[in-house]
């Protein structure tokens, strides 16, 4: 799109500085739901987790990495409530500082959600532990290189489906949300990181090649002709689909086909 930026920014956020665990990083936290709620951070995986849902036999259990102050957890859980599933899930994140305001925040909201610190690139568990990986608005935090290896951790842990949502790297989604963090009052981390936050983000084609040497199969639609070069490096029973939603969101959703 014309309104791309052409490659990925580099340098750290603020909110990967686990230096800072003052006043700011705890509004940040608070200040996340709030942004994703009203610019469409939940909606990708909402609706990968609602069609999962509606075919899952018995309980699921998924793995929530990045997971900040555990916001996507709880709608998780909800989500599954409401499809008359049982969930339990088990948020991570990096920051022992941010687990434990996930802790505080999910134990006010449900007793389904474990919070634990782990390292997104080096899980923690065991290979199939978890139904469903998830990962919303996490990618971008990483070097491609990272993002990979983050990848290939979530398809490991995964034993059916893998979701990843995060931002499209465009010029007019770094401007609004330059405008919105000032509109609603947002403190100077969201102000700070979200513009940033943007040009780390992802074009399609990002995606696809970290698709691809993820080892995923791209569905028909969606795979560039590249993508037939280097089948044979494919795991053939895992496929992946990407979309694009609103509000400038990507969605990365890989399923196991003989979990």
């Amino acid at each position: 799109m014309v309104f791309d930026y052409p490659r990925r920014a580099t340098g750290d956020e603020w909110m990967d500085n686990f230096d800072i665990t003052d006043v700011r990083l705890l509004r940040a936290l608070i200040e996340l739901p709030r942004l994703n709620r009203l610019l469409g951070g939940y909606r990708s995986a909402r609706i990968a987790m609602r069609e999962f849902l509606r075919t899952a036999d018995g309980p699921v259990e998924v793995l929530d990495i990045g997971t900040g102050i555990g916001d996507l957890p709880v709608r998780m859980v909800r989500w599954a409530e409401s499809a008359g599933r049982a969930m339990t899930v088990t948020a991570t994140d990096a920051n022992p500082v941010t687990v434990q305001a996930a802790r505080n925040y999910t134990a006010a909201r449900t007793t389904k959600i474990r919070c634990e610190v782990a390292d997104a690139m080096a899980l923690p568990y065991a290979d199939a532990s978890f139904d469903v990986a998830t990962a919303s608005q996490v990618l971008h935090h990483f070097s491609d290189e990272q993002a990979l290896r983050v990848l290939r951790e979530m398809i490991r842990v995964a034993r059916r489906m893998v979701i990843v949502s995060d931002l499209h790297r465009n010029r007019l989604a770094w401007l609004g949300i330059h405008v919105v963090s000032r509109v609603l009052g947002c403190g100077p981390m969201i102000r700070a990181d979200g513009p940033l936050s943007v040009r780390k983000g992802f074009v399609r084609a990002d995606l696809e090649a970290l698709a691809v040497q993820g080892g995923l199969r791209g569905d028909a639609g969606s795979r560039s002709e590249s993508h037939s070069e280097i089948d044979s490096e494919i795991d053939s029973e895992i496929h992946s689909e990407i979309r694009w939603h609103p509000m400038f969101r990507w969605g990365l959703v890989a399923r196991r086909l003989n979990p």
